[in-house]
């Protein structure tokens, strides 16, 4: 709690169960965000900000490279 009086503006890191609700609520009333690429969920959380890497183009690439005529995700 420290770090938030000296400007920090987002939290990043990645989602774990056991801390979950306890972070969700310092995010909500410190209103910082929560970055992290491993959130299990779709939120309307306005305090969680997912970033992952696209998974169509690199899809693509293996089935093309690879010549699969079939593929299932």
């Amino acid at each position: 709690c420290s770090q938030f009086s000296k400007g920090v503006y987002a939290i990043i890191g990645l989602y774990d169960r056991k801390t979950m609700n306890m972070l969700m609520s310092f995010c909500g009333a410190l209103h910082v965000c929560f970055v992290t690429p491993s959130f299990p969920i779709d939120t309307n959380n306005q305090f969680v900000i997912q970033l992952r890497p696209e998974l169509q183009d690199a899809l693509i690439a293996l089935v093309e490279h690879y010549k699969w005529t079939k593929f299932v995700y």
